[in-house]
């Protein structure tokens, strides 16, 4: 596969998982005003991937996506605690990819957790797979068997997490509910309650709680209230956080949701302004 094949599989597969992208040259990102643009669209994306580089954005903008980046050629020995989407960069280092714990702001950051390791989060930017090292001319690519579906986006662990910010943080924010068909505030208000109730669930109700929250968000996709894409994102991130994912697989989690999502489309809401 060539690299511009990779971009084009993972820029695609990564954006259909809530993930935002931006161009790169080499490594640096191309557009003015990046950090505060709304998400782009898919199509968009996959412009970019199948023309050169693209980073992906961290933060709020991807689902609360944080990457912990360790620049092993410089000396770092950080070692991931957890197994994780994990990338090996073109300059012989990784990025772990994890998600934050209720949204929190996290800043990003130099050398918090370690010489040589950067914090990505909210307004910052990581390469992605299938893109270039200038220097090096080598591709960036999955840590064998940490590619998305092979391990699962872990939250990011308690100690990691308070060393990255405050013992009381002042401001506290949610993934976003997603990009919403007709503007439908109905819609989105739903798509949070149900994402965070899945993402409460307990040991023992969590396929339960993801199988009737697919359902009921179903029923808004019938209605063409809101997209099944943004459905899928928002629950899976939910999934991968509560720690199902990792426990019963990817594979199963989406087969889950696939089944409720098919339940509650057959059966259209009825929803009046």
């Amino acid at each position: 596969m060539t690299p511009r094949e990779m971009r084009l599989l993972w820029v695609g597969l990564g954006y259909d998982r809530g993930w935002s992208f931006t161009p790169l040259d080499g490594k640096k990102p191309r557009l003015f005003g990046w950090t505060k643009a709304p998400r782009e669209t898919r199509e968009q994306a996959l412009a970019w991937a199948a023309a050169g580089n693209v980073g992906v954005r961290c933060g709020i903008v991807s689902y609360a996506l944080l990457v912990v980046d360790v620049d092993v050629p410089k000396g770092a020995t950080w070692e991931c605690p957890v197994q994780t989407i994990t990338v090996r960069t073109g300059g012989g280092g990784r990025h772990h990819y994890f998600a934050i714990p209720g949204g929190v702001h996290v800043p990003n950051s130099s050398g918090k957790i370690g010489p040589h390791v950067d914090v990505r989060a909210d307004g910052g930017q990581v390469v992605y797979p299938g893109s270039v090292h200038p220097a090096t001319g080598k591709v960036y690519d999955w840590l064998p068997g940490c590619a998305p579906g092979e391990a699962p986006l872990r939250a990011l662990p308690h100690d990691i997490f308070r060393l990255l910010t405050d013992p009381v943080p002042e401001t506290r924010a949610v993934p976003p509910a997603g990009r919403v068909a007709a503007s439908s505030r109905y819609a989105a208000v739903a798509l949070e309650r149900e994402r965070d109730r899945v993402a409460g669930a307990p040991r023992g109700s969590r396929g339960t709680t993801l199988y009737s929250a697919a359902a009921r968000m179903g029923e808004l996709v019938g209605a063409s209230l809101i997209d099944a894409a943004t459905v899928r994102s928002a629950l899976l991130w939910a999934a991968e956080v509560n720690g199902l994912a990792e426990s019963d697989g990817e594979a199963s989690v989406l087969r889950e949701l696939e089944r409720g999502l098919s339940l509650g489309i057959a059966h259209p809401r009825a929803v009046t302004a």
